[in-house]
């Protein structure tokens, strides 16, 4: 087999591609918060639906901003995902939206550490919009004879869910 030049520079640029292209394309809002200034350095596409706010316009912004569970919960929130390191700790906050709606959430959050500096992983789910899709999936389910709910099809399932979502 005959192998072709392989530079790892060569490869930064289309990787870092793929990568923004899976981190944007997940149905979670998944921000890096730097835990020093406890400003947002990196915010997916799913942020901008979750938020109100483009990906640039949440790029500096303290979490403090967009979070409206109480400092002194989250502070304990941030305490559990350090004395959980290097696992990751779950929790539910209330976060706004740029119009002022608040917005229930459940966070996933994992400490992590990029050149000796230290970031909280979030990724961040609607409380709403899961509760939706578990609705949407019992009411579906339910109109299904027994046999068929045990061999139903798993593509044409997940594709009557996510339509039901829509039109909920």
């Amino acid at each position: 087999m005959k192998r072709k030049a392989f530079s790892p520079l060569n490869m930064l640029e289309p990787m870092e591609s793929f990568f923004s292209q899976i981190l944007n394309s997940t149905p979670q809002c998944i921000l890096l918060i730097d835990v020093k200034t406890n400003l947002i350095v990196y915010a997916n596409k799913t942020c901008e639906d979750l938020y109100g706010y483009t990906q640039e316009e949440l790029l500096g912004v303290p979490m403090d901003a967009l979070n409206s569970t109480g400092r002194s919960i989250i502070q304990k929130e941030m305490q559990g995902v350090k004395d959980k390191y290097p696992k990751a700790h779950c929790f539910k906050g209330v976060h706004t939206h740029q119009s002022g709606v608040s917005i229930e959430v459940e966070i996933v959050s994992k400490l992590t550490i990029i050149h000796n500096r230290q970031y909280f992983l979030y990724n961040i789910s609607s409380r709403d919009r899961r509760e939706k899709y578990e609705a949407s999936s019992k009411k579906f389910l339910a109109v299904l004879p027994g046999g068929i709910r045990q061999r139903a099809d798993t593509v044409r399932i997940e594709a009557e869910f996510e339509q039901a979502l829509q039109e909920s």
